[in-house]
């Protein structure tokens, strides 16, 4: 808004999310998504599903959670400490660039360190995944590009670190078989950034040696 200075905005911005607004409306669409997510699986090919996230259709709004999501998880969560006393400024920057690794603290890992969370947002983009709608399908494989950059003290302990880190590179490892040429550079970005986050080259080849195993076991 004219007349007011980016250090009110920066306010504003950290009292959102420290009085739990951010947080609440992240739960909001992830609940919404998830609703979504049983009636997109429902249909019986890809062009009912497209016919629902259509503008005329019963499910257009779907975009709008998933852009929530991707703003959530694109958000700033640095403090006055470590943006030289001027909090949240980084993310009202203009910029296209989103950050590797996220930090968005441990009160955040009731919702962000749950395989439901994960489940969630690979089925929403399994579903969006070769849609019509290019724009919704990169915004959802985007979701899955920054969850994957999450690090710090959002893990309450190593199990839990362990498992957040093994199911995401099965469950990116699962969309291998039929990836398609525009999803090369998103999928390797998600890899690089478990492999590099996590220090977890070791892990990676257990998970694809795991996947393998299953995949051979099928009938």
């Amino acid at each position: 808004m004219v007349g007011l200075t980016w250090e009110f905005h920066n306010q504003c911005q950290q009292r959102f999310h420290a009085q739990g607004h951010l947080k609440m409306l992240f739960r909001l669409s992830l609940s919404l998504l998830s609703g979504a997510l049983e009636t997109l699986r429902a249909q019986s090919s890809q062009e009912a599903i497209d016919a629902l996230l259509s503008e005329a259709g019963s499910l257009n709004w779907l975009s709008t959670c998933v852009a929530v999501v991707n703003q959530t998880l694109g958000w700033d969560f640095s403090d006055a400490s470590t943006s030289g006393g001027v909090v949240g400024l980084a993310s009202l920057a203009p910029s296209t660039a989103r950050a590797d690794v996220i930090t968005p603290g441990k009160e955040w890992s009731d919702v962000l360190v749950v395989q439901a969370t994960l489940d969630l947002l690979y089925g929403i983009y399994s579903v969006c995944r070769f849609s019509r709608n290019e724009a919704l399908s990169h915004a959802c494989r985007q979701s899955l590009v920054d969850i994957s950059g999450i690090k710090g003290d959002v893990f309450p302990d190593e199990p839990a670190r362990s498992a957040f880190l093994d199911h995401s590179l099965l469950s990116v490892l699962a969309l291998v078989p039929s990836v398609r040429e525009h999803e090369y550079v998103d999928l390797a970005l998600i890899i690089l950034r478990l492999m590099s986050n996590f220090q977890a080259k070791a892990l990676f080849l257990k998970s694809y040696l795991d996947y393998l195993d299953s995949s051979h076991a099928s009938p």
